[in-house]
């Protein structure tokens, strides 16, 4: 677990039903990775776990996006990565749950490729003001992690002790 057990507790239930898990306002920070596609679009997994993850069979956008409004402390920060072509839909749904988009950063695969997702960071009860980062390239054009990933990697190997100073 990375040493992050003293930081983070699993609890297995249905974010459709997150009143009857967590108070309201009570956490720091939210991250998820919904699914990204529609019921009846794009090709189905027959694998059903996978099919779960990646169209909305069981959970929905706004069903993740209203977990992490009720649960979020005023000025608590959501973590999403989403599809670029959706991410229209990601804003206004955001700012409908007084979730305000912060920060965004495209997401590449490579330098030549075209910009598929997008991280965004929203706060919850933020003021309007979207900064949008530079793109995060996943691999260089000879098939290696970039810096930039070699970096977050880095970092998260060294969570939580980062973290603490």
């Amino acid at each position: 677990l990375n040493q992050v057990a003293d930081h983070v507790e699993f609890v297995r239930g249905d974010l459709r039903q997150i009143k009857t898990l967590f108070e309201a306002c009570s956490f720091d920070a939210v991250t998820f990775n919904p699914p990204y596609r529609r019921i009846r679009s794009g090709r189905m997994n027959p694998n059903p776990e996978k099919a779960i993850a990646r169209h909305e069979l069981k959970a929905t956008l706004d069903d993740f996006l209203q977990a992490a409004a009720h649960c979020l402390k005023i000025k608590g920060r959501v973590f999403v990565i989403y599809p670029a072509a959706r991410v229209v839909k990601l804003f206004s749904r955001m700012r409908t749950l007084q979730l305000e988009p912060k920060r965004m950063a495209p997401v590449y695969s490579s330098p030549a490729s075209d910009g598929k997702f997008v991280l965004v960071e929203g706060s919850k009860k933020g003021n309007e003001a979207l900064k949008v980062l530079p793109p995060l390239f996943i691999y260089e054009e000879g098939g290696g992690y970039t810096q930039a990933m070699q970096r977050i990697f880095s970092d998260l190997a060294a969570f939580p002790s980062s973290a603490a100073g």
